[in-house]
């Protein structure tokens, strides 16, 4: 953050030439970055790009989308991903159509198996590199705003990856897809073990801290997804010590990585752990600005630290915090506040509040494919199941039978699962 600022007044009052001072604003967005300020970064990389050409505004517009897909900016994000994509000749089918292509796309990568021909750094020509890195930008940006569409370019950016053999961004390409490989549930256990065994391997022998983070944070990641809460939480800490000892740049993945620790601690029942080290966290985040990391904290299972705390005021204004007026709210973010709105009902024991609250939402967790992962349909119908008993309590007659006949309809629904 200091040196953001430092860089910020060099630029003001400094007597710079174009190029310097496009230097100097990348190097600023960058850190901005690094402290987890998405929003500020993208904004002075857009800065940035006035003062570049050619090739190196493509990269400078790069990271400003990967900022924008980030902190869930997804408009901006999305209008500025095409070109970018279309700049280093790539085109993605987004909406309706993407399901398909993701499915066509699944049955070329399942035929073509994960091996590559490793290929020395220097010996790959730039566009190639500059492709999957914009893939990479997208698809990771994607991932925890809208599944869907970043599974879409999650396909294409391991497809890439892999041709281009550039060990590194392989690892990256297999981190992601494990994760990804893990949101259709247990079923899909033995698809996992594959990629994260091939994904093991080539992270031991590329041995770079960044690399050996991210695997840790990604089968941690994929461990959560299966309900493994104590291989999860393992991985994640050791993934964390990693970008906390040696990461430089990884702002964003530690934001997550905490976040969803932090969820498997309330599945273990370590609630006093999560009751003292949410507002820390959270706290840290405020002086540092970061808006991603405010908003997990805030809403999803941490807000829960302040129910437990006996404070459901606390937690209502974290919730309440957590969403920007200002932009229309991706998938996961609108379900992370969801989730926290309607515990609150009902630990306040407004059980009619929190079956509206809930089933209103439905439709759109449908539409928006979120229910396709496995963990967030077996959470969401828990936490509607819930709602509808809580709002049986106070109702009669007929309103009554029917809440709980959806009650048990919905218990009937994760039995099966």
């Amino acid at each position: 953050r200091r040196a953001a600022e430092l860089l910020a007044l060099a630029r003001t009052h400094g007597a710079w030439t174009r190029s310097e001072l496009g230097e100097l604003a990348q190097r600023e967005a960058y850190a901005l970055s690094c402290a987890g300020r998405l929003a500020q970064a993208a904004d002075v990389y857009e800065q940035a790009a006035e003062h570049v050409d050619g090739d190196a505004r493509v990269e400078v517009l790069r990271l400003r989308l990967e900022q924008l897909l980030r902190g869930g900016r997804l408009h901006d994000g999305l209008a500025l991903s095409e070109r970018v994509l279309a700049a280093v000749g790539v085109k993605l089918a987004t909406g309706p159509g993407g399901i398909a292509r993701h499915l066509g796309q699944r049955l070329g990568l399942r035929m073509r198996g994960l091996d590559f021909t490793p290929r020395d750094l220097a010996t790959i020509p730039a566009p190639e590199l500059r492709r999957v890195d914009v893939l990479y930008s997208v698809s990771s940006g994607l991932a925890f705003a809208d599944p869907i569409q970043g599974r879409v370019a999650q396909n294409e950016f391991l497809r890439r990856a892999l041709e281009v053999g550039e060990p590194f961004r392989v690892c990256l390409a297999l981190g992601q897809e494990v994760a990804f490989r893990a949101t259709t549930g247990t079923t899909a256990d033995r698809d996992v073990e594959v990629v994260a065994s091939r994904l093991k391997e080539l992270a031991r022998q590329v041995g770079h801290p960044h690399v050996l983070g991210i695997t840790d944070a990604s089968l941690g990641m994929a461990a959560f997804l299966a309900g493994r809460w104590g291989e999860a939480r393992s991985y994640f800490e050791a993934g964390l010590r990693t970008f906390r000892d040696h990461g430089t740049g990884v702002r964003w993945e530690t934001d997550l990585a905490e976040a969803y620790w932090l969820g498997a601690m309330v599945q273990l029942g370590e609630l006093r752990e999560v009751a003292r080290v949410t507002p820390l966290l959270l706290r840290d985040a405020v002086e540092r600005g970061d808006a991603f990391s405010q908003l997990i904290l805030r809403s999803w299972r941490s807000n829960q630290a302040w129910l437990v705390l006996g404070r459901p005021d606390d937690a209502q204004e974290h919730a309440e915090a957590a969403v920007d007026p200002a932009q229309p709210a991706p998938a996961l973010h609108f379900y992370y506040g969801l989730i926290a709105r309607t515990q609150v009902d009902l630990y306040r024991r407004r059980g009619p509040d929190a079956w509206r609250r809930i089933d209103d939402a439905w439709p759109r967790l449908r539409r928006e494919h979120v229910l396709r992962v496995q963990l967030i349909r077996v959470e969401a119908t828990a936490l509607r199941a819930r709602a509808a008993l809580a709002a049986a309590v106070g109702a009669s007659g007929r309103g009554r039978a029917e809440l709980l006949k959806i009650t048990r309809g919905l218990a009937d629904e994760l039995i099966g699962e």
